[in-house]
């Protein structure tokens, strides 16, 4: 609960609009992410400190690496806990998701820290973790699909066409399309996607997969 209260603003804990006898959340936490919070401390430690780390990280596409990094802040974001570092192995900055993390030890390296890297600037654009180049999403949406959309915001540059009582236009401009083309395959066929022309392939390939898995005679 504190931690949740630190994230709220100042006159929502003020005018006490907030409070655990009112309000109740819970956050489910499997067992991997359990596993994750042995690192919190150290990783807390060495962010502080500005102590480079050695890791080894289980990544989803390279599978386990072992590599050092300049850890920078970790932040909570869509369902998991993830920190943002600058990554030797790659030269690039980094997005680590906390319980993916296999093995963690500080090195005896200091580092400096670059000006400009704030979770607001590194994510800017992002429609959740991943980053990419700009890209420019128009989605059409019907019946029940529409009203979900409506119902809440789900990017800080989103912009909403209402059409008529059953339709709208959803465009966005967001950094790379391989998580809001997760958002867009849950709703099914009350989306179809205008553009870019590489997300209407991706879900054409989608759907000519589901096709030939369940038109099995």
């Amino acid at each position: 609960m504190a931690k949740i209260e630190n994230c709220l603003s100042e006159r929502v804990m003020k005018e006490k609009k907030f409070t655990p006898e009112t309000t109740y959340v819970t956050i489910s936490i499997d067992d991997e992410q359990e596993k994750g919070e042995r690192f919190y401390s150290q990783l807390e430690k060495a962010i502080t400190t500005m102590t480079t780390l050695y890791l080894k990280y289980d990544s989803v596409k390279s599978g386990i690496t072992e590599r050092k990094v300049d850890p920078y802040f970790i932040i909570f974001r869509g369902r998991a806990f993830y920190f943002v570092g600058y990554c030797h192995l790659r030269n690039e900055f980094r997005t680590f998701r906390i319980n993916r993390v296999r093995e963690m030890k500080p090195t005896d390296e200091i580092f400096i820290k670059k000006e400009n890297i704030s979770p607001h600037k590194y994510f800017e654009g992002s429609w959740s973790v991943y980053s990419g180049e700009p890209v420019k999403v128009e989605v059409i949406f019907t019946g029940a699909a529409a009203k979900v959309v409506l119902s809440s915001r789900h990017h800080q540059d989103e912009k909403i066409e209402i059409i008529d009582n059953n339709t709208l236009k959803y465009s966005v401009v967001t950094r790379g399309i391989e998580e809001i083309q997760r958002w867009v395959v849950g709703f099914g066929d009350q989306a179809e996607v205008l553009a870019p022309q590489e997300l209407k392939d991706n879900l054409n390939n989608i759907g000519k997969y589901l096709c030939t898995q369940y038109n099995q005679d």
